[in-house]
């Protein structure tokens, strides 16, 4: 019996060990490259404030590509035997929550199209089914030697909630005349996935202790009285929530970009990666936290907030 007791415990201790180790590292998400996409077909074109814009259509690729899902599957693999969590997109893109998503995404284009300059992209509407913290924009192609064949690829992780690019790696097989082109791709990529790794590891090692970067617009609607120079016990509005921002920020990061008697807008928010039960937070929840604060007293202000993305929130002061 003893035995049997000891034996329980080294395994939960070993799976407890796996579990902190792949807390460790972001989640990933693996994705076709926009450039890839639109060479190859799959893509919508958009009215972008009068100007026709070639947008990636992710679904379209992953139900008409012969090669897009395997070749996902295999990169997911790679990482995966690396100690690294992973988000199925093709999986995300069958949800049937998809549409939902699309349908929000797209009356937020409407609403803002020519303003902004800010519209929703595809990534903004997977954001709104999965969190990840970084995506790996994949792009590869077959290429020919005489007799032989090699696979070339280009890989360039993107942060999930700012879009911003943090390493990138590309490169080739050697030729073969009998490799498959998924052995050939595994091995373009292993040559460079060290570096490659680091780099993705240097960023996340830096939103552990930093935070990561969000935006919040806080606005009021037009027929609201209220304004950010309205003074609560001889403070301004504005500077109330600035000082709010500053509190629930890793170590009080943020910039106030714009700052009107009508419009806050902040970038360069750094906010922690986990709430206080491990979950994970994002601008949404983030905005959820400001609008109990703005409703609560001194100002009791009807306030409502829409997430953009993970890494983007509008925090509106509108009527009940």
């Amino acid at each position: 019996m003893k035995k049997i007791i000891i034996l329980l415990l080294c395994i939960s201790a070993i799976k407890q060990c796996m579990a902190q180790n792949k807390a460790t590292k972001p989640k990933l998400m693996v994705v076709p490259d926009d450039n890839w996409c639109i060479l190859n077909g799959y893509y919508s074109s958009i009215d972008n404030a009068g100007r026709t814009k070639d947008v990636a259509d992710y679904e379209k690729a992953f139900q008409r590509s012969t090669e897009l899902g395997a070749v996902v599957k295999k990169i997911n693999s790679i990482f995966s035997k690396r100690g690294f969590d992973l988000e199925d997109m093709a999986q995300t893109m069958s949800n049937d929550d998809v549409s939902a998503a699309e349908d929000a995404a797209s009356d937020y284009d409407r609403q803002n199209a020519g303003k902004s300059g800010l519209a929703s992209s595809g990534f903004d509407r997977i954001n709104a089914l999965r969190k990840y913290d970084i995506r790996l924009a994949l792009n590869w192609k077959v290429e020919t030697k005489g007799p032989y064949k090699y696979v070339w690829f280009g890989l360039e992780a993107k942060d999930a909630y700012t879009g911003k690019s943090v390493g990138a790696a590309s490169g080739e097989s050697e030729p073969s005349s009998s490799a498959t082109m998924m052995t050939l791709l595994e091995e373009a990529v292993l040559k460079h996935i060290d570096n490659f790794q680091a780099a993705v590891m240097r960023h996340f090692d830096d939103l552990l202790a930093n935070g990561r970067e969000i935006i919040i617009e806080v606005n009021k609607a037009g027929d609201v009285t209220t304004s950010f120079e309205d003074e609560y016990n001889g403070e301004e509005l504005r500077d109330l929530i600035k000082s709010w921002v500053q509190k629930n920020t890793v170590k009080g990061r943020y910039s106030l970009k714009q700052s009107t008697a009508s419009r806050l807008l902040f970038d360069q928010v750094r906010i922690p990666l986990f709430n206080e039960n491990g979950e994970s937070i994002d601008a949404g929840a983030f905005g959820k936290q400001m609008k109990k604060f703005l409703a609560a007293a001194p100002f009791n202000l009807p306030t409502r907030y829409e997430p953009i993305g993970l890494g983007r929130v509008r925090v509106l002061i509108d009527k009940k």
